[in-house]
């Protein structure tokens, strides 16, 4: 038996929302609007921005006996998550509206290099050549190396970009991390989080040279200095599937019972996902389960439940051992 679809529907910028020609609701980015929608047939939905700066959007969604139409989520600005038991997530992210009068600030104290922002953000110098930044990126500092002039500044989504331009304009790198930092003339550190549940990351050291900027090292590191090793079931259910996801095979059988991490069952869960999260949206049956997320589509991905059950045993990587990992 088929489950009854339920949008769940939100998005990055706080807006109203209509679904069919009629007023539903107001969303926000924790503030999903949810609701059933018809088995068969499409779903029209239309956001109106509540915020300055953006465009409203209409997109289509389309059901078919009960199940959600893949191919219906491939236009951009729509983000589906489907969960179980018939739930479909949808972020809709509107676009920035185009600015009718250019901005202009310089990024230098003898003003060669001047930030443009109007329909797009550029940078324009002193030969008069623009060089496009890619959306999100804010204000940057601009700064000289041996022949090269860098610009660091933070991404509005969060963390940081670097670009680096030869002095006329040629676009001679561009990098983003979660932060970064200057390292001698032209190295620089960054540190890329893997937003994992433990607090992977890469520390990685960059530097210019003649064929542009290159990365020279990088070595494992943790996010916050140290790791944050499981402190509940669930926790540790993620950290295991996450570690076999990375290649990191004894720390996953660390957070196993012997008898599971002997059995190999994880490598294959690892190998069938794409991401492993938090259930969302979790099953009616109360039972304890994260969620494996495959993508399935161009803006289409779907949550699985790994059902796991789990024992209280102090250990190097936390207080709480996994035992098994099962589907039904």
């Amino acid at each position: 038996m088929r489950s009854q679809p339920m949008l769940a529907i939100t998005s990055p910028v706080r807006g109203m929302l209509s679904i069919n020609g009629r007023f539903a609701g107001e969303i926000a980015p924790q503030q999903p609007f949810i609701t059933p929608v018809n088995p068969s047939g499409p779903a029209y939905l239309v956001l109106f921005p509540l915020e300055a700066g953006w465009l409203a959007m209409a997109r289509r969604l389309a059901f078919a006996e009960g199940e959600f139409l893949v191919k219906s989520a491939d236009e951009e600005g729509v983000s589906v998550v489907l969960w179980p038991e018939g739930v479909v997530e949808v972020e809709l992210s509107p676009m920035v509206a185009p600015s009718r009068n250019a901005t202009e600030h310089a990024l230098d104290p003898e003003g060669e290099y001047v930030l443009r922002r109007g329909e797009h953000c550029a940078v324009v110098c002193p030969s008069g050549k623009e060089v496009l930044l890619p959306s999100g990126c804010g204000s940057p500092e601009l700064s000289l190396g041996t022949g090269v002039v860098y610009l660091l500044g933070p991404r509005m989504e969060g963390g940081m970009y670097l670009a680096a331009l030869e002095p006329q304009g040629a676009l001679l790198g561009f990098l983003t991390a979660d932060q970064i930092e200057r390292e001698g003339e032209d190295g620089f550190t960054a540190l890329v989080r893997s937003g994992d549940t433990v607090g992977h990351a890469r520390l990685e050291r960059w530097r210019m040279d003649s064929g542009g900027l290159q990365m020279i090292s990088w070595e494992s590191a943790w996010a916050s200095g140290a790791p944050s090793w499981p402190a509940t079931p669930e926790a540790a259910a993620l950290a295991a599937v996450e570690a076999a996801m990375a290649g990191l095979d004894s720390e996953a059988a660390g957070y196993l019972t012997p008898a599971l991490a002997q059995s190999g069952l994880l490598a294959e869960i690892a190998a069938e996902c794409d991401l492993c999260a938090t259930m969302k949206y979790p099953p009616h049956d109360g039972r304890s389960c994260v969620a494996t997320i495959r993508v399935v589509g161009r803006n289409c991905a779907k949550a699985e439940p790994l059902y796991f059950r789990a024992r209280q045993e102090a250990g190097p990587q936390g207080g709480w051992r996994i035992e098994a990992f099962y589907r039904q």
